[in-house]
């Protein structure tokens, strides 16, 4: 057998620097193994499975591309390695805003690509997985930093890199492992959601009953009935196709109208179901009898598409949640267009969460084919009409092999293949599959740093954490807003040893949640990384609620990270603080900045404070509180 180490380490890779460095593999069983790099060498023997792990001791940065070698003594088999560089090494993971490529980030793509050559960064993109057997590796490739490869790495850790590189002048490696739609319990180990006694039953019985696809069923019935997994509806029939609502002739003048993009829970349907969406255009002559396209954005999560009462596309069936933010390009034959006019109609399926048409405007328009510069923008007012209701489903935990949010399911297949690599730390960009059980959150979060932690036998591995920026429509304050109760819990998450946050409030879209101004968060990943892990003399980030201290019917609250002192977007003072008395009503209160790092908060409608919110909203649009470096507060929530 030909030695071999594992797929992850490859040519063009970045080795941590400073820290003993792990490397394994597979060889002849039962023969020596000797690797060198760096004028460093380590020997270990493969066992008899032909499986073989050894450390090699610290590298320095500096000095050039390294070559690797790893062989079998008194052979002449070995494996070599090129262009091998040492310096920082990160972990990124989450969801789609974590995984969003430049080229995703289409406003920004080109700002983004002309300072994209920094060839002492490389990226590694973990291939997604979810297997219930994984084969114990992750497959990817590392990539330098050119423009070529740059297109397709995630923006977010591509910002955080450049960030690192710059400030500590030596390379940086990102593996990216994160997949959209995903929720946070697919990330941690069986082990660690054993630890949350709420999800340790839920974890166990998919452990030993749904191992087997004879248990399938038996375990989707159990789970039901245990309220763990929520009973999907199933789409049996297209009856809206049946009533002719696709047809380009039908009267649709008595549905109601919605702002497309737009998710029917903004517009008075706060259940899952199934809804049409209908609209007509008149296309140029230039246009008719000619291919168009249809570039509809994003539809959460299935859709079948019609243009004049025949189909053209459909993305997803059954229960899938792959496609709930990716754009539809469908084609419209000519036989479509040979007259004035185009009608076209979505049926739009979503089985639990969200649902609708939901873009971006931008991405959305029809268009001649082959010639993208004639296009007829289609984001607007649509005409749309409920085919059927499903009530409200929150805990879409549907889990099976395949499945991304099965449980520790994501941890299996694209953490734990790299264990024991010594990263630095992780970034980590989710919530937002978690928004709609927010209440659970921070117990998670906490587990999940914990559990990596203790899988990497790193006690002091780095977290930092993407705040979830604006989303959905603003308002200055929401009673139970799901997504300020997200940001309140990675706060609290933040408040623990080696973990920071990067407030990104500002970098949100009303009609996007995936914003596309990503850079920036990059970097304020990496403000905070610089501070917390590498002890670099800078404000970590935006300003920290630290203490409130009532004094009569104010409240006084103390911020940390202010650098030289508080300060707001406009005007003199800030907005957007909240308090309640003893029967938990919140009212807008007065605010001031009455030093360097505090603001008295008062409301006369509040004679005995006892909670205090601030920016506490899907979408804050309060004047920010900021510190001298403008950047904004975090939001809180917090009882005195």
């Amino acid at each position: 057998m030909m030695i071999q180490l594992d797929p992850f380490f490859q040519s063009g890779m970045v080795l941590p620097r400073n820290v003993a460095l792990p490397f394994w593999g597979t060889a002849t069983p039962n023969r020596r193994v000797i690797i060198s790099v760096g004028g460093r060498e380590a020997e270990s023997l493969s066992n008899s499975s032909g499986q073989f792990h050894l450390w090699l001791s610290p590298l320095e940065a500096g000095g050039g591309a390294l070559t690797l070698r790893v062989g079998l003594a008194e052979s002449n088999e070995e494996q070599v390695l090129e262009d091998i560089l040492v310096g920082e090494v990160w972990f990124a993971s989450g969801q789609s805003n974590m995984s969003m490529a430049v080229k995703g980030c289409e406003r920004f793509t080109d700002q983004m690509l002309s300072d994209a050559t920094y060839p002492d960064i490389r990226l590694f993109k973990v291939a997604q997985k979810a297997a219930w057997s994984p084969e114990g590796s992750v497959s990817g490739t590392w990539l330098p930093c050119l423009p070529e490869n740059a297109i397709d790495f995630s923006a977010v850790a591509m910002g955080f890199a450049k960030s690192l590189h710059k400030k500590l002048n030596v390379p940086v490696g990102v593996v990216v492992s994160a997949w959209g739609g995903t929720f946070i319990e697919g990330w941690i180990s069986q082990q660690g959601l054993a630890r949350i006694p709420e999800f340790q039953s839920w974890a166990d019985h998919y452990h030993q009953e749904s191992c087997l696809p004879e248990h399938w069923a038996e375990f989707r019935e159990k789970a039901n009935e245990q309220g763990i997994v929520s009973n999907l509806p199933v789409d049996t029939e297209n009856q809206g196709l049946q009533d002719g609502w696709a047809a380009s002739d039908f009267d649709d003048s008595g549905w109601e109208e919605m702002k497309v993009p737009g998710r029917w829970q903004e517009n008075g349907y706060p259940g899952s179901g199934i809804f049409w969406f209908r609209q007509s255009f008149e296309i140029p002559t230039s246009w008719q009898g000619k291919s168009l396209v249809f570039e509809a954005g994003a539809m959460d999560k299935i859709d079948v598409t019609y243009a004049n009462g025949q189909e053209i596309g459909r993305t997803g069936k059954d229960h899938e949640v792959a496609y709930w933010d990716q754009p539809r390009h469908y084609t419209l034959p000519g036989e479509l267009t040979e007259g004035s006019r185009v009608t076209l109609a979505v049926r739009v399926v979503s089985f639990s969460g969200h649902g609708g048409m939901t873009g971006p405007a931008a991405e959305m328009g029809l268009q001649l084919a082959g010639a993208p510069e004639e296009r007829i923008p289609v984001a607007g007012y649509w005409k749309f009409k409920q085919e059927r209701d499903y009530g409200v489903i929150a805990n879409t935990a549907v889990m099976g092999h395949g499945n991304h949010n099965s449980p520790h399911i994501l941890f299996d297949n694209m953490v734990a293949p790299l264990i024991p690599f010594p990263f630095k730390g992780v970034i980590w960009y989710q919530g937002e599959s978690n928004a709609s059980r927010a209440d659970q959150y921070q117990s998670l979060l906490q587990e999940l740093i914990a559990d990596w932690r203790w899988h990497f036998g790193r006690p002091d591995l780095g977290f930092y954490i993407v705040q979830l920026p604006e989303f959905m429509g603003p308002s200055t304050y929401q009673e139970e807003s799901s997504w300020a109760k997200i940001r309140e819990a990675q706060r609290q998450v933040s408040e623990g040893p080696g973990v920071g946050l990067a407030v990104t409030l500002g970098y949100g879209e009303e009609e996007d949640i995936h914003p596309q101004d990503k850079m920036p968060v990059g970097d304020l990943l990496a403000r905070s990384a610089l501070a917390g892990s590498y002890g670099k003399d800078l404000l970590a980030g935006g300003p920290m609620i630290a203490e409130l201290r009532r004094v009569e019917a104010k409240v006084l609250c103390r911020f940390d990270q202010v650098g030289e002192g508080l300060c707001v977007q406009a005007g003199a003072q800030p907005d957007g603080f909240y308090v309640a008395g003893g029967d938990g009503t919140f009212y807008p209160a007065g605010s001031k900045i009455v030093s360097a790092t505090e603001v008295e908060v008062c409301s006369d409608q509040v004679a005995d404070p006892q909670q205090i919110r601030y920016a506490w909203s899907d979408h804050p649009i309060n004047n920010h509180l900021l510190n001298s470096e403008k950047i904004p507060a975090s939001p809180f929530g917090i009882s005195l």
